[in-house]
């Protein structure tokens, strides 16, 4: 059984040291600031994607909906397994995680506006990474633009 351990321990190992210390950097400083954004009132408005919505049997329409779900405790966890090679690769999760929250959530609900704003910030992020200007121009995406004139 340490075997197995010592083997699994050697293979993460080597797979870290072969993800390039800047990928490392960029995935860890996105995750940071897209999972500590907090609305007016102090509330991290990650919290209802840290896990997959549960029981299944209770959140039968997420399901039925999603065909791959995504939640940031998977996303946490695939750091740590350093299963992002790339930022893209990180950056293809977040946004699977966005578009399913947004699939699954009508466009006044506080989670929808939530998830606008984590895909803002992430925009904002990776723009400033590849120093451009975000696609949403620097403003909120018209969609969440559009929905803040509906209230």
């Amino acid at each position: 059984m340490s075997y197995k351990y010592d083997s699994y321990d050697h293979q993460l190992k080597a797979a870290l040291e072969a993800i390039p210390k800047r990928v490392k950097m960029h995935v860890n400083a996105l995750m940071k600031h897209i999972t500590t954004i907090t609305d007016k009132d102090g509330r991290l408005i990650c919290q209802p994607f840290m896990d997959l919505p549960m029981p299944p049997s209770e959140h039968a329409e997420y399901y039925t909906k999603v065909n791959t779900p995504m939640s940031f405790q998977m996303i946490t966890d695939n750091i740590a397994q350093a299963k992002y090679s790339s930022v893209d690769l990180f950056v293809k999760d977040v946004r699977l995680l966005i578009r399913n929250v947004k699939m699954t959530s009508a466009v006044k609900d506080h989670k929808y506006i939530d998830v606008c704003s984590i895909e803002d910030r992430l925009e904002e992020m990776l723009a400033t990474l590849q120093n451009r200007t975000p696609k949403s121009g620097g403003h909120r995406s018209k969609v969440c633009d559009l929905r803040m004139r509906c209230e």
